[in-house]
């Protein structure tokens, strides 16, 4: 059967600046970023789940909080990026 021999997968990558993210504005916010990304990217391209992803992604806002990511910003931006990802 033809469905045994295809695998769709989805792979994302992230370049969201410390404005896209709405971090504050204190020293590191673009490390923070870059963290940001790099976190929530692994979650959603190495998660089979999506409830484990989601559990790895807000435990990088919360790592991040001191900017701002566990703010309702940070979790409107990972809404918006969950949505495109599972769309």
């Amino acid at each position: 059967m033809i469905s045994d021999h295809v695998h769709i997968t989805k792979h994302i990558a992230l370049s969201l600046t410390a404005d896209d993210w709405e971090l504050y504005h204190i020293d590191g916010r673009e490390d923070a970023a870059n963290c940001l990304n790099q976190a929530v990217a692994v979650a959603l391209n190495r998660s089979v789940l999506k409830s484990q992803a989601r559990t790895q992604i807000e435990a990088a806002l919360n790592e991040y909080r001191q900017w701002g990511a566990d703010d309702t910003e940070g979790h409107a931006t990972v809404q918006r990026i969950w949505d495109l990802f599972y769309k």
